[in-house]
């Protein structure tokens, strides 16, 4: 009986440790607070994605054309390339053909999703 409670003791403990079992935690700030830390807060319809992955986490990379700007030095209808820094269980995922409101920054030439705010697709 030791036996068979030490090994479910075991699968217990790697489960509790493997990336899989994680979840994405976050402590949401109110919108205005997202707004007023972004560098840009964009609508954008998203033309073209490719998936990515990393393991167990996947991700995309958009091609999305912008639809109005409420924040940043971008232009409406300018086509921006969106592709997260690292991959993860919190990556934010697009879908093309649909459109999004996103608090983002960029790095380099590509733009990234900020995690944990309140960036999501519009219905």
């Amino acid at each position: 009986m030791k036996t068979y409670l030490s090994f479910f003791t075991l699968i217990l403990l790697l489960l509790c440790i493997s990336p899989r079992s994680s979840a994405c935690d976050c402590l949401m700030k109110p919108v205005t607070v997202n707004a007023d830390e972004s560098k840009y807060v964009l609508i954008v319809h998203v033309t073209k994605t490719e998936d990515e992955a990393e393991g167990y986490y996947k991700g995309s990379k958009a091609t999305v054309s912008v639809s109005e700007v409420l924040k940043g030095d971008v232009k409406k209808g300018e086509v921006l390339a969106f592709k997260d820094k690292d991959l993860s269980n919190c990556t934010f995922l697009f879908e093309a053909g649909k459109s999004y409101l996103l608090f983002a920054y960029r790095q380099g030439d590509k733009y990234t999703v900020y995690r944990c705010t309140h960036s999501d697709e519009l219905v």
